[in-house]
């Protein structure tokens, strides 16, 4: 029994030994905020559909304690849209070098007043992507600029159709 704890604290430490102390954003330094959003949705009967998952790590900011914005940022994500006519798929990575909240956006549709918008960056579309689902400019707004889960099945109907079915879920961590 003894071995077997050894055992299972040894490649615990071993993998703590590996993780990273603190998220570290690709482009520069520790990322002050990390978030998360996926969607799916679709019109019943009509063949037509969409997703999109991602997620992106802001840093640069000079003050940690309450960054509002920073110089740095990468987002990762994929988007999916049918219809009966086609489809389109894309991947892509954002690089941002330049992120803030000065923008009202949708946040206040999540009770929240400001949204975090990438103000500068390029994108790179992933081999085989269809370059009229990987759609990018900016300001390109991303997401509440608030910590928190956020619950936007009420959207889709709102945005696309009444009729239209389907999930909006964004994850918004400030990292310590």
């Amino acid at each position: 029994m003894l071995k077997r704890i050894l055992v299972l604290f040894s490649v615990l430490a071993a993998i703590a030994a590996m993780s990273p102390l603190n998220a570290a954003a690709y482009g520069g330094g520790p990322a002050n905020w990390q978030l998360t959003f996926a969607a799916t949705g679709e019109l019943p009967g009509s063949g037509f559909g969409f997703g999109f998952w991602g997620w992106c790590e802001l840093s640069g900011a000079a003050d940690r304690a309450a960054p509002t914005s920073g110089n740095a940022g990468d987002c990762q994500y994929s988007a999916y849209f049918h219809s009966p006519s086609g489809k389109a798929n894309c991947a892509a990575h954002i690089d941002i070098t330049s992120w803030g909240e000065p923008f009202p956006g949708i946040g206040s549709a999540f009770g929240v007043p400001l949204d975090f918008y990438v103000l500068a960056g390029s994108q790179k579309n992933t081999p085989g992507s269809n370059p009229s689902a990987c759609i990018f400019s900016t300001p390109f707004d991303l997401v509440p600029a608030k910590a928190g889960h956020y619950n936007g099945n009420y959207l889709v109907p709102a945005v696309f159709s009444p009729a239209t079915t389907g999930e909006i879920q964004i994850q918004v961590t400030r990292v310590p």
